[in-house]
């Protein structure tokens, strides 16, 4: 399920669950538009990603959290970037129902930060 959102930047100004809207491809309808969601359908290792360019001022750091279940998993950063990509990827075991989301963070000292075209991306590996 390769998704992004229907405009160009998604204004995170703090901390906050990055809403995946436009979805390209949704065989199997494993993730949900309304709750930006995927759900693994079964047991089975999954490859999971997402990515951003972040939009940040002069000083500041843009990351990405990967939420399972409800709880963060894992995340990334970059600091005093103009702009640079922020990338997440993982192979993870997962059981039939756990569910994935994505969160963004943004800590500004100077500027402001924003992320631009971010997109998430999960598939069964076997």
């Amino acid at each position: 399920f390769p998704v992004t959102i229907h405009v160009g930047e998604s204004n995170i100004t703090t901390f906050g669950k990055v809403n995946f809207t436009a979805v390209q491809h949704n065989i199997g309808n494993c993730y949900d538009p309304s709750t930006s969601r995927f759900t693994a359908p079964i047991d089975g290792r999954y490859f999971i990603s997402t990515h951003t360019i972040n939009t940040q001022g002069n000083n500041g750091a843009t990351g990405l959290e990967l939420y399972i279940n409800g709880s963060r998993y894992t995340y990334t950063h970059n600091v005093n970037a103009h702009p640079q990509g922020v990338t997440l990827t993982i192979i993870y075991q997962a059981n039939k129902g756990d569910y994935f989301e994505i969160y963004g963070r943004n800590y500004v000292a100077n500027g402001s930060n924003g992320f631009r075209f971010p997109h998430f991306t999960g598939y069964l590996l076997g």
